[in-house]
């Protein structure tokens, strides 16, 4: 019953109970505590690949309170930079203590954000692309790659060796998202394609767009792409029908988003839109940008976006 009660109360709250007794301050440390409230405040946006120790989500809930601090009193960290790349930086994924990024040069850098000397903050080195690597993606098991050189290729991410090559793309892979069991990729060939994550076995090809698909984004099921023909068109991701065209942006998108139940993209239009996911529906038109919206990512507060007009904006 003391642990339902908790869990209603906000998360300033937890510094006072603490410091009751002795047996509030084990109440107030309890793993559902914290998970509680780490999913109450970010459960929806938020999914992280935590154990159910005590220290995990309490640490989480902090450092998610800090992150929300910097965000309103615009208090950021030291810049650092990290030099190894031999030509352009195309994509990135960064997780909190590692970076991983993908260049013009045809290799994937490994950077260690913890490590003191800057001689050592690149950890590996993973090369096989005959291309650029224009898009990635990665978590405890996978590292999943994309090449102006049409293929995708799965590496293990502890040892970095090669686990498959997927073929079959006619043209440069645009961007790459995975889960558990598939892989969706979208190509300048105007296609999607959805791969088994272990065989490397195709499992369909999606087709309808008119122009190269740029992004592509999934979520519990289904998937939503964006396209140079001005439309984000939305697929069931199990058996590859056609659900809704999202019509509204007037030049091509280059960049989406989708939380199940939002869809965000970016235009050549220089603008960026809100759908609702269900409908289709264009909630809200965001203007601001000079240029085209090339990239953007969002949660249930902010949406960030980056584009060719030089500026990041908030």
């Amino acid at each position: 019953m003391a642990l339902y009660i908790l869990s209603f109360l906000p998360l300033s709250s937890f510094s006072c109970i603490a410091r009751v007794s002795k047996r509030w301050y084990e109440v107030s440390n309890d793993s559902e505590i914290w998970k509680s409230l780490f999913m109450s405040n970010w459960g929806k946006v938020m999914k992280p690949h935590l154990s159910t120790n005590i220290l995990d989500w309490r640490t989480y809930c902090q450092e998610m309170l800090i992150v929300g601090k910097n965000w309103r009193n615009r208090d950021f960290y030291d810049i650092r930079e990290m030099c190894g790349h031999k030509d352009s930086v195309y994509c990135i994924q960064f997780n909190g203590t590692r970076v991983v990024s993908g260049s013009r040069d045809r290799s994937v850098r490994f950077w260690d954000l913890k490590a003191q000397d800057k001689k050592s903050l690149c950890t590996k080195e993973i090369r096989g692309h005959h291309g650029s690597v224009l898009c990635l993606q990665y978590d405890h098991r996978y590292l999943v790659t994309g090449s102006s050189d049409t293929t995708i290729i799965v590496s293990d991410i502890t040892t970095g060796k090669h686990i498959h090559t997927l073929q079959g793309h006619l043209a440069p892979v645009l961007d790459v998202r995975f889960n558990l069991d598939w892989i969706v990729s979208c190509s300048k060939d105007c296609t999607i394609r959805v791969w088994d994550i272990r065989s490397g076995r195709l499992k369909r090809t999606l087709e309808g767009h008119t122009a190269a698909v740029n992004a592509v984004h999934h979520h519990e099921g289904k998937i939503v792409s964006a396209s140079g023909d001005c439309t984000v068109k939305m697929w069931d991701l199990e058996t590859g029908r056609h659900i809704r065209d999202f019509l509204g942006h007037t030049r091509g998108l280059a960049c989406v988003q989708f939380d199940g139940s939002i869809v965000v993209s970016g235009s050549n239009d220089q603008t960026i839109r809100i759908w609702k996911a269900a409908t289709g529906e264009c909630m809200k038109i965001l203007h601001g940008h000079q240029d085209l919206v090339r990239t953007l990512c969002f949660d249930d507060q902010r949406i960030v976006s980056g584009s060719y007009d030089q500026t990041i904006k908030v």
